[in-house]
């Protein structure tokens, strides 16, 4: 690739600030040529701040820009698909945050369209570039863990506890609470790494300052094996994963670049000898990624890594990494599981509910 493709952010919130506009200037396959948000004082602080002279307060004049190559769509997630499909419509590449949508029938009108245009569609599921996933997916491949027996994961931060914090992400009928905005990252990893689909999920969870602020998942693939997670949006930062195999445990800490730790089934955690182990691969970690720990460490670099494989996608003219169907999969476990919630009865998976309007409010 020779020239950087241009790309359009619509939304200028914490995942524009944050997330993509740092990871774009760290790469040379993208840039960031335009801004759009309705707010115009946060679509000036943005744009001043990253040096993007080209702002619209209108998402449909931004991707009706000739120079906006590729459409990002950062809005609220009840906003997605609307934005998503203009974008298609006018022929941009289009790339969608998390979660897809909050609607299944909406998601399918969104994958119909795009596969019928000769535009590139990928879904913001930033975990899956992330270079301790994408080690650990190739020792489950290899069979480094032997037969997978369960997989336990954990995400959670304060978020709302932080000033600032747009009412839409508290609310559930607009794309808020943890599930939707926590749980849909595991709910992809777990079909990634493991390579089959969700089947059944059994869910409880708790509000508070914001609906599902608390949500605890299990469930089982088509292959019976065994997966749970912990959602929350009210306590301390983690973002881990466990994998149990008949040959070895993985643990996974993605906000570590020394976060791959692996274990025989011989190790006994408090042993002298595994615990200098231990000690000695999280220094070799840190040592072999200087570059990565410069430049923001693991989690921030698998945006970098995401951004490079759409570029790459794009101009080879291939499939993205996670497509629009693996966002519609992701959003319809979700579904599940807030369904699971409300009944404190297990649910089936392809039986979810079709939209998260269907599921209503947030029980208190």
């Amino acid at each position: 690739m020779t020239t950087p493709l241009r790309v359009g952010i619509i939304g200028c919130g914490f995942a524009t600030r944050d997330r993509h506009l740092p990871a774009i200037s760290r790469i040379d396959e993208v840039e960031v040529v335009a801004l759009a948000d309705l707010d115009a004082a946060v679509l000036a602080d943005v744009a001043g701040r990253s040096g993007v002279a080209r702002r619209y307060e209108d998402a449909a004049a931004l991707i009706a820009d000739p120079i906006v190559e590729v459409v990002t769509v950062c809005v609220p997630a009840a906003q997605h698909v609307e934005v998503a499909l203009a974008a298609v419509e006018a022929g941009k590449h289009v790339f969608v945050e998390k979660p897809l949508s909050l609607s299944l029938e909406e998601a399918d009108r969104l994958i119909e369209r795009a596969a019928s245009s000769p535009v590139r569609a990928q879904v913001g599921f930033n975990l899956r570039w992330h270079r301790l996933v994408r080690e650990a997916r190739n020792l489950i491949a290899s069979g480094g863990l032997g037969r997978i027996q369960a997989v336990r994961s954990v995400y959670s931060d304060p978020v709302v506890s932080r000033p600032g914090l747009p009412d839409w992400r508290r609310k559930r009928l607009s794309g808020g609470g943890s599930v939707l905005e926590k749980g849909v990252h595991h709910f992809d990893l777990w079909r990634f790494l493991l390579g089959e689909e969700i089947e059944q999920v059994a869910a409880w969870s708790s509000a508070g300052r914001g609906d599902d602020q608390t949500v605890s998942v299990t469930g089982r693939t088509t292959t019976s094996t065994l997966v749970s997670g912990l959602v929350c949006d009210s306590t301390t930062i983690s973002n881990e994963l466990t994998l149990y195999g008949d040959a070895a445990t993985l643990q996974l800490d993605l906000y570590r670049s020394d976060g791959f730790e692996l274990r025989s089934l011989e190790d006994l955690p408090g042993a002298p000898g595994t615990r200098l182990r231990r000690i000695a691969a999280s220094a070799g970690q840190l040592a072999g990624n200087v570059s990565e720990l410069r430049r923001g460490g693991a989690f921030d670099t698998s945006y970098d890594a995401e951004w490079r494989h759409f570029a790459r996608a794009i101009h080879d003219g291939k499939e993205p990494g996670c497509t629009l169907d693996d966002g519609r999969r992701a959003l319809q476990i979700a579904l599940a599981v807030l369904e699971s919630a409300m009944t404190g009865k297990s649910v089936d998976v392809a039986a979810a509910p079709q939209s998260v309007a269907a599921l209503g409010e947030s029980p208190s």
